[in-house]
C-alpha cells in the first residue's frame, strides 16, 4: 500500500511528466530519446488523465503542471496529424495500394494470399520477404501481371516483394547500409502518367548503431524524393518511426510531402498484440503534393507481428 501511493505521489507524477517530455524534445539527438518520442499521444492522453485526477483530488498546482505538459504535447501531436493541403487541378487517376510487413518467421503467411489477392489491389508490397516465404508466393505471382521477389541472403528480415498489375517501365534494387539493406525504386504508368514509388524497410533503432543507420536511410530517401521532379510519387514502408520523430519530420520538410495518416487517422501497426489505442503507426506511405491519400485502413491479423495498410491514392494533375 505504501509503495502504491509513492508511485501515485502527484509530486513524482509530474516530475515524471517533465522528464518524459524533456527526453521527447532530445529524440533527435539520443536513440533512447528516440524510442521515447513514438508514444507522444500516449503521453498526452495520460497527462491530461492525470490532470483530470489531481483536480478531482483538488491538487490544483499539480493538476495545472499536468495541464500544462499536456497541452504542449497536444500542441505537437496536432501538427503531426493536421491534414495537408489539397492537391490543385483535376482528377486523373486512382490507385489502391497494400503494404504489410509479413515477418519472416510467419508460418501462417500463405492462408493470408487468399485475403491479398481478394482486396484487389492495384500494387502489393510485401517486405520481411526470405526464402521460405517467397516459395509460398506463387498464386499471387500468377494473379499479377508484373512481380519482383528479392531475397536478402545477409538479413532476412530485409528481403521484398512487389506485385503490380500497373505498367512497369523500371525497377531498380539499390545497396545501402554497409550493404545488407536495401531500397527499391518502381516506375508505373498510371492511365499515361509516371508515377515513382520508393520502397524502404529500415533497421529497427533499439541500438546507437542500428538507429544511426536507420537515420542515414531516411535522410538518403529525403535526398532522393527532393531530387526526383516526378510529379507523382510516393514513399513506402516500415519506416521503424513514427510521424513524431525529427527524422520523419525533415523528409517532409526537405520534400514538401506528406504522409498518409494527417487528417487524424491514428490507428498504429505495430504491435498487432496490443490493442488499437495502444498500437504505434510504423508503416507508412508518405506522398508528394499532387497525390491526395483519400484513405487509410489498417486490416487484421494475418500471422505477423505488423498490420497489413490498405491506401487508395488519387492523383491530381497541374492546371
Amino acid at each position: 500500500m505504501r509503495i502504491f501511493k509513492l508511485l501515485f505521489n502527484p509530486l513524482l507524477i509530474c516530475i515524471a511528466a517533465g522528464i518524459a517530455y524533456g527526453v521527447c524534445l532530445l529524440s533527435g539527438r539520443f536513440w533512447l530519446a528516440d524510442l521515447v518520442v513514438h508514444f507522444r499521444l500516449h503521453m498526452t492522453v495520460a497527462f491530461f488523465m492525470f490532470a483530470i485526477l489531481f483536480i478531482l483530488q483538488k491538487h490544483w498546482r499539480y493538476s495545472l503542471c499536468m495541464l500544462a505538459f499536456s497541452i504542449c504535447s497536444a500542441i505537437a501531436v496536432q501538427s503531426a496529424f493536421a491534414p495537408p493541403s489539397q492537391p490543385e487541378g483535376t482528377a486523373k487517376a486512382s490507385l489502391k495500394i497494400l503494404q504489410f510487413n509479413i515477418l519472416y518467421t510467419n508460418e501462417e503467411f500463405a492462408k493470408a494470399i487468399p485475403w491479398i489477392i481478394a482486396q484487389d489491389a492495384d500494387i502489393v508490397v510485401l517486405q520481411e520477404v526470405n526464402e521460405a516465404r517467397a516459395g509460398e508466393m506463387g498464386p499471387l505471382k500468377e494473379y499479377y501481371k508484373w512481380s519482383q521477389i528479392k531475397i536478402n541472403p545477409q538479413r532476412e528480415a530485409f528481403g521484398m516483394a512487389i506485385f503490380s498489375n500497373l505498367p512497369v517501365t523500371k525497377f531498380d534494387y539499390v545497396n545501402i547500409g554497409r550493404g545488407w539493406n536495401k531500397y527499391t525504386r518502381t516506375e508505373f504508368m498510371v492511365n499515361n502518367t509516371p508515377f515513382h514509388l520508393y520502397e524502404l524497410h529500415t533497421p529497427p533503432p533499439m541500438s546507437r548503431f542500428f538507429f544511426s543507420q536507420r537515420n542515414r536511410a531516411l535522410e538518403l530517401m529525403g535526398n532522393l524524393l527532393s531530387e526526383d521532379q516526378t510529379q507523382h510519387r510516393i514513399l513506402l514502408g516500415d519506416l521503424n518511426t513514427t510521424i513524431y520523430s525529427p527524422f520523419f519530420s525533415n523528409i517532409l520538410s526537405k520534400t514538401g510531402m506528406h504522409h498518409a495518416q494527417q487528417g487524424y487517422n491514428m490507428e498504429g501497426t505495430w504491435p498487432q498484440a496490443l490493442p488499437m489505442p495502444l498500437r504505434i503507426g510504423i508503416d507508412h506511405i508518405i506522398a508528394s503534393r499532387q497525390v491526395k491519400v483519400e484513405s487509410r485502413e489498417v486490416q487484421g491479423y494475418h500471422g505477423s507481428d505488423h498490420l497489413p495498410v490498405i491506401t487508395k491514392l488519387t492523383f491530381y494533375e497541374d492546371k
